[in-house]
């Protein structure tokens, strides 16, 4: 068997349909990243990947390292958390562990529609 560093899985959850306003403009599909501190190293690898659909307006990325120092933490997550159109879960064995993503982030997020 093999050791090395866990590779977190991703899981996709969706809220189904958006609201459009009618206009012929394409708004960004926003997208809440949740993972563990200790996998922030994935998270900056994940944020690569999409950046190309951010340059191109496409998607509009949020994690908690957006938050700033005089900001409220849990009310801000949970704010961004609800407005998001899709939640990226960074699931690892690290992520499980924590309190804050499985009872906060994960729960909620799977009171949603979700894809695999």
């Amino acid at each position: 068997m093999r050791r090395g560093l866990e590779v977190p899985r991703y899981i996709v959850v969706g809220r189904g349909t958006r609201q459009t306003t009618g206009k012929n403009t394409m708004e960004k599909t926003k997208i809440f990243i949740a993972y563990a501190r200790e996998d922030e190293a994935f998270l900056h690898r994940l944020r690569e990947y999409l950046a190309p659909l951010e340059r191109n307006d496409a998607i509009e990325t949020w994690y908690d390292g957006k938050i700033a120092a005089d900001e409220q933490w849990d009310e801000k997550i949970k704010t961004h958390l609800h407005a998001a159109d899709l939640i990226l879960l960074l699931v690892s064995a690290k992520s499980l562990a924590s309190n804050c993503f499985y009872n906060e982030e994960m729960k909620d997020a799977f009171g949603k529609q979700y894809y695999f």
